[in-house]
């Protein structure tokens, strides 16, 4: 609350000292001098003794500020074991390997005997 009223006091003194430029200026340039620019910077008043206080036994008061806490860095990726690794590629020369899928097919005797195919009935 101490605060707008400060606020509103500066703003008060920043105005009479606008308003006196202006004036100055409307005289000056009756004479035929230069106008000049108002001196518009006027300190903030200090808080009261009672704010003071309360701003100083804060400090007893209340618990101190906790330090910033650092990020912690990023994990290095997992290992991979060695049966997800990828096989090494064949030295040059050498024949190309199988496909990984030529494991799954069965060979040509375990496949049933061929069938006669059927023949639709006669009409």
């Amino acid at each position: 609350m101490e605060r707008v009223v400060r606020a509103a006091d500066h703003e008060h003194v920043v105005s009479d000292r606008r308003e006196r430029g202006a004036r100055l200026n409307a005289v000056r340039s009756l004479v035929g001098l230069a106008p000049i620019t108002p001196d518009t910077t006027a300190p903030m008043g200090s808080y009261s003794p009672y704010c003071r206080l309360l701003q100083h036994a804060a400090g007893w008061l209340l618990p101190a500020d906790a330090p910033a806490q650092q990020p912690r860095p990023p994990a290095p990726p997992p290992r991979r074991a060695a049966q997800d690794r990828p096989p090494p590629p064949p030295p040059p020369g050498s024949p190309a390997p199988p496909p990984a899928y030529a494991a799954t097919i069965p060979p040509l005797a375990e496949y049933p005997p061929n069938r006669p195919a059927l023949t639709p009935p006669v009409r």
